[in-house]
């Protein structure tokens, strides 16, 4: 027998009636058996009878069972605490309840102990707050079950620096007076790269003037929002403009974002904020290449270009030409470039002309 097992004899009987052709040699018949269930290793018999029409045949063997096997898990919440803070930890199990449960420190004495704790549902959680004055080093958490078998876990206790992450908002490059949403985005990272995840509270606002000429007629136009990360370390919220008075004077020209981020695990909490403008301004139309005079009969060229409110090319905009002085009105469509190019006869120009250009937004209204 195998070491620690039981010698136990235990009897292991089940009685068939089974047929075998004498014109065979050998006969063979499969029985099945259910064996017991036992705390340790334990070595039972086997008794075999066979009884037929000439005789009867016994033979005895022995065979080993083995207690089923169970996976006991002990996880902390952190593998670092600082003196002073509260070691969360669980104890795992599919089948077994657990005593004692103890936690040493690094000189092996034992600082807290849990007795006749039973595993509920396959989790058993505890927690034990740490002195502010504990020693640093690795300790040690033992749970026992009732069978004798033992799982540790280890964690440390010492003085840390956290690694230093940062807290970035993003918002559109500016917001018009014909948006109706508008989405800011933020995000955590450590200085290495990798993604804090954690809760987010953030403040998107439109500040309003403060001074003589307002008193206190207008008040800031905020909004809160409560957030969480994704695992890319990453948060987005849209928001309705409709609240925020964008046809309204009084207001600063703006909008900004303050966002605090707090780390699960840990609770460490760092802030980020972002400010955009605000614009009335839809396009923008400019000149490019014009020369500064001209000469009758010879052809006045130039380009055009449009631009949105973000200072990004505007593509198959109409740009409307005109030269007032002589009621000329000339169509063009700017290319992905957001460019148009003109030329003008010249002919009939005398003294000094102007020349206007305008862009219209075809939006909904």
């Amino acid at each position: 027998s195998r070491k620690n097992s039981l010698l136990t004899s235990i009897n292991l009987s089940i009685s068939s009636l089974f047929l075998c052709s004498f014109a065979l040699i050998t006969c063979s018949y499969c029985v099945p058996l259910q064996p017991p269930v036992v705390p340790r290793s334990t070595v039972a018999s086997v008794n075999v009878t066979v009884q037929g029409e000439s005789g009867t045949l016994s033979k005895k063997a022995k065979v080993l069972i083995e207690p089923a096997t169970f996976i006991h898990i002990i996880q902390t919440d952190k593998p670092i605490y600082k003196p002073g803070q509260t070691v969360k930890f669980r104890i795992t199990s599919l089948d077994a309840n657990f005593i004692p449960v103890k936690r040493v420190d690094p000189n092996t004495n034992r600082i807290a102990q849990w007795l006749d704790n039973t595993i509920d549902g396959g989790i058993l959680d505890l927690s034990h707050p740490i002195i502010p004055e504990a020693a640093q080093g690795s300790y040690v958490i033992t749970a026992t079950t009732e069978q004798g078998e033992q799982v540790q876990h280890s964690f440390d206790i010492k003085e840390y620096v956290l690694p230093k992450y940062e807290v970035k908002v993003q918002l559109p490059n500016v917001i018009t007076i014909l948006d109706k949403e508008a989405e800011f985005k933020v995000c955590g990272k450590y200085t290495y790269g990798k993604p804090v995840v954690g809760s987010v509270k953030a403040v998107f606002c439109r500040r309003a003037f403060r001074g003589y000429w307002y008193g206190n007629s207008y008040q800031d136009v905020c909004k809160n929002f409560q957030l969480t990360t994704d695992k890319s370390g990453c948060t987005s919220q849209t928001v309705d403009l409709s609240e925020f008075f964008l046809n309204k004077s009084g207001y600063h020209d703006s909008f900004q974002v303050e966002a605090e981020l707090q780390e699960f695990g840990t609770g460490v909490t760092l802030k980020g904020s972002a400010r955009t403008s605000f614009t009335n301004d839809i396009r923008t139309v400019t000149f490019e290449d014009e020369p500064a005079s001209y000469k009758p009969g010879i052809a006045f060229e130039g380009k055009v270009k449009v631009v949105g409110a973000d200072s990004k090319p505007v593509p198959n905009e109409k740009v409307y030409l005109t030269v007032r002085k002589y009621s000329e009105n000339i169509t063009l469509t700017t290319d992905h470039k957001g460019m148009a190019s003109f030329s003008l006869d010249t002919s009939l120009w005398e003294d000094s002309v102007a020349v206007h250009v305008s862009a219209r937004c075809f939006c909904e209204k």
